[in-house]
């Protein structure tokens, strides 16, 4: 079930972290919360929780960016500039090893700022395929047996785009989540 991370029934303000980085700054009008898919072995009952296949390119997950405000928000979408960087995760191993995932800088066909409408109260899923070559921190490589990390989204964006009274301007945390990275044998 996608919203595995999102329980149903509780707020996603309720899952928020209380720990922020200092040089993150909560934003009070958006929260974020990761969401994995169910994953299994094709004809079986075994279900893994939270486990994301290492190296597998159509494998995603899921960040959920809900608006908290009493006002629509504009976020960049993906394919432009702008939106690079935005999303980040950080990724801490069992043995105190953190790093970053991001995506990589990269050539755009066409790069204009693109935006996507969140209305108050209302969510917008980023899928992330995490596998695919332009996300850095993801590597198969990294992963040469079944390896748990603690795993937290970031979300942040700034932006002085004259005429976007609504463009959301801020930084905010979801609350860290464990995920089984699995390798994928090929």
């Amino acid at each position: 079930m996608l919203m595995s991370a999102c329980l149903l029934g509780l707020s996603i303000r309720r899952l928020m972290s209380n720990r922020v980085s200092s040089l993150i700054r909560q934003s009070p009008d958006v929260e974020i919360c990761i969401a994995i898919p169910e994953s299994g072995e094709a004809y079986s009952h075994t279900i893994f929780p939270r486990t994301l296949q290492a190296g597998v390119k159509e494998a995603f997950f899921s960040v959920v960016v809900r608006n908290v405000s009493k006002r629509p928000l504009e976020f960049f979408t993906e394919g432009n500039s702008w939106c690079a960087g935005s999303l980040s995760f950080e990724l801490v191993s069992g043995d105190g090893t953190r790093w970053d995932a991001r995506t990589q800088v990269m050539g755009y066909s066409r790069n204009f700022p693109a935006f996507v409408r969140v209305m108050p109260g209302d969510v917008w899923v980023r899928e992330v395929y995490y596998a695919q070559k332009f996300w850095q921190g993801f590597e198969a490589e990294r992963f040469t047996q079944d390896t748990t990390v603690t795993l937290t989204a970031k979300l942040a964006q700034s932006s002085n785009i004259k005429g976007e009274p609504d463009l959301w301007n801020g930084a905010v945390k979801s609350k860290p989540i464990s995920v089984t990275m699995r390798k994928h044998f090929p």
